[in-house]
């Protein structure tokens, strides 16, 4: 806490408005807030739509349901 002080005091003092506009800003700005590109979004989008389509070769099941049921499978 005293580290966080000396950083954050300046000659007016400890300013908490500007330091949570930095704090905020880091935040949004950081690689974790950017992951996913618009690109992936859509990638993920597209696999959730066709992962819920029943399929013919499945007996008219989606490929998520078959997962699940494998997954169950598994750890019983």
């Amino acid at each position: 806490m005293s580290r966080e002080l000396a950083r954050s005091t300046g000659e007016r003092g400890y300013r908490q408005g500007k330091l949570q506009g930095r704090t905020d800003r880091r935040r949004t700005e950081s690689a974790r807030a950017s992951r996913m590109t618009p690109k992936m979004i859509e990638v993920k989008r597209a696999l959730m739509r066709l992962n819920s389509r029943p399929r013919k070769d499945l007996n008219f099941k989606t490929p998520a349901l078959i997962m699940g049921e494998h997954r169950a499978a598994l750890a019983a």
